[in-house]
C-alpha cells in the first residue's frame, strides 16, 4: 500500500505562512513552564513539511555544521531530530532521482521507496512490498 504525500514520502510541504504559523505555535507550545528542562522544539527550528502522525521535517538554523540541514521531529519523542539531509536541496535532489530515475528514495525512512502516479496523487511505495 502506497503512502499519499507529496515531497518527500509521508510528508507534505506547507506553504510558506503555514510553516511560519507552526512554528509559532510548537514556539508557545514548548514554552509552557511544566515542560521547563524537556528537550523539545527549539527556536532556530524552521518547519517545512509535516506528516499526517504528527512528526515535522525541519530546517535547522542554528550556526554551526548542521545550518541548513534537514532533520525529522517527533512530537512524541521530542528529543531533537535526526539528520536526514544536509539541506533542502539534498532532499529535493534524492526525490528527484527517485521519481526521474528510478531510484530508490531511502531517506529518512531506512526503508527504500519508490513514487508512483496514482489518480492524480503521488504516492511512495515499499520497493519490497
Amino acid at each position: 500500500m502506497g503512502h499519499r504525500a507529496v515531497l518527500p514520502p509521508l510528508h507534505n510541504l506547507m506553504p510558506v505562512m503555514d510553516m511560519l504559523s507552526s512554528r509559532k505555535m510548537l514556539q508557545k507550545v514548548w514554552a509552557d513552564p511544566r515542560l521547563a528542562g524537556l528537550p523539545g522544539w527549539l527556536d532556530v527550528y524552521l518547519p517545512i513539511a509535516e506528516a499526517a502522525d504528527g512528526g515535522v521535517l525541519y530546517v535547522d538554523l542554528a550556526g554551526g555544521p548542521a545550518y541548513g540541514s534537514v532533520c525529522e521531529w517527533w512530537s512524541e519523542e521530542p528529543e531533537p531530530g535526526r539528520r536526514c539531509w544536509g539541506g533542502v536541496g539534498a532532499m529535493l535532489d534524492d526525490v528527484a532521482a527517485a521519481m526521474v530515475d528510478r531510484r530508490p528514495l531511502t531517506r529518512p525512512y531506512g526503508r527504500p521507496l519508490l513514487p508512483e502516479l496514482d489518480v492524480g496523487y503521488l504516492r511512495w511505495f515499499d520497493v519490497y512490498d
